[in-house]
Formats: structure tokens, sequence, C-alpha cells
């Protein structure tokens, strides 16, 4: 009798696992077609989507809330760099930013909201491609935004407002300059890597949208750069998804 009950038991114990396995939930089978997307935010908590967002490659797909699937057309790194004085050797400053361009015109951006600020995120469209460049630097008469930035040490907001009634009746000042090479992986016509770009951020005075210049300059760049018109953005509540 001992030796049969002890026989009972394993062929019980068997067939338990027997049925374990046929009921398993598909959450646990671990899905190993190649082929298959799969979201990393899936078990990420929110508060690290924004470091899977900074590492967020061309050909992935990002699904804002309230916006359907966008495909990551270029995910550009932003190094930005420095001159000890006039025609130096450029250096990094260890300083990385980020964009990422999306199908449909949309452009993410992690870039410092101030001289010396932390960066902060951002989304928005390109308003205009060309022609600012001497706007913001102005002439050895009258200094542009930009260059006034630049005389009073980057430490004073330096108010302005836009040619070509690009936004009408919005006061802008400048909060940051400076100058970025760029890595691209993907394409966008914007920015090419290897292009060497000078930017200019600035706030609305009385507003919460931002803009962003990228002076893409003959001679060091082969993109075109670009005015962006951006609002504040926050990957954490914002990004439901990216596969």
């Amino acid at each position: 009798m001992d030796i049969a009950f002890g026989v009972f038991i394993i062929l019980l114990g068997v067939a338990g696992c027997i049925l374990a396995f046929k009921y398993k939930p598909a959450s646990a089978v671990v899905n190993r077609d190649n082929n298959s997307s799969q979201s990393i935010f899936d078990e990420i908590p929110s508060s690290n989507r924004k470091e899977q967002l900074k590492r967020a490659s061309s050909g992935q797909t990002v699904t804002l809330i309230g916006e359907s699937e966008k495909a990551i057309q270029a995910s550009i790194t932003l190094y930005e760099m420095f001159q000890r004085q006039p025609h130096a050797p450029w250096s990094r400053t260890g300083l990385v930013s980020k964009v990422l361009a999306l199908a449909g015109g949309i452009f993410i951006f992690k870039i410092p909201s101030q001289e010396a600020g932390k960066p902060v995120w951002f989304k928005g469209r390109e308003i205009s491609s060309s022609g600012l460049g001497k706007f913001y630097k102005g002439s050895s008469d009258s200094a542009g935004p930009a260059k006034k930035f630049h005389q009073n040490d980057q430490t004073k907001p330096v108010p302005y407002s836009l040619p070509k009634n690009l936004t009408p009746g919005v006061t802008w000042e400048v909060v940051d300059i400076g100058t970025f090479d760029a890595d691209v992986e993907g394409e966008t016509d914007n920015i090419i890597s290897g292009d060497r770009l000078y930017f200019v951020t600035s706030k609305e005075q009385n507003g919460d949208n931002w803009l962003i210049y990228m002076d893409a300059r003959k001679g060091e760049a082969k993109g075109s750069g670009g005015l962006f018109l951006l609002e504040p953005f926050e990957p954490s509540v914002e990004v439901s998804d990216l596969m």
C-alpha cells in the first residue's frame, strides 16, 4: 500500500505541473519572436521614461497622449562646444542635449532652459528655416538680440520681437546662446551629422511658449537648421508608449 500511495502522489504532482503550464497567463509568457514589437514602457516606472526617451533611436515609434503613433525619423545628439578664445580649437563642455524628429513635423527637444540651467523637455514644430541668422546676430552698428545677450555676459535676458510677422504681438527674451556639434541617427533636413550649429533659446515674456533657433551656417553645416516654436513637455506623463 505504501508504494502504491507514493506512486499516486507522484502522478498527481506531474498532472498539476501540466495543468499549470497549460493555463499559464499570457502575460507571463516571454515572446521571443524577433519580428514582434513590445513597448519598452510596459514595466518601466513613469519616472524612468525620460531616460528611455533620451536613448530612443531612429525606427522606433512614440505615442504621445492625445495623438496617434509617430515614427522617429531621426535621433539627434547635440554636444555643447566652447572656445577658450577666438580662433582657438573647439572643445566639448560635457553637456549633451537631445532632439527627436518625429513624423508629422513634430520635434522633441531636451535642452537647457537658460545659461548654465538644467536641461528641460520641449515639444513643437518648425516655423521658419532661413533668414534669421543676421537678425539674431545683428550688425556692427546695431547688435541683434543674441549678440546683446553675449555682450551682457549672458546674465540678463534680452527682449525682442521676431521679424516677418512670425509671431505677431509676442515679445520674446533670449535666455541662452551657444554652439553644438551634431551626431544624427536617421534622416532630417534640419540637422545632419557633423553640423556645427549656433543656437539661441528664448522664452515668451508673458506666456509659456519657447523658441529655439538653430543657425546652420554655410561651411559649418549641411542641414537647414530652423526656428522651432515649442511648449514645455513632460515625457513621464505625455508619452504613453515607445516601441
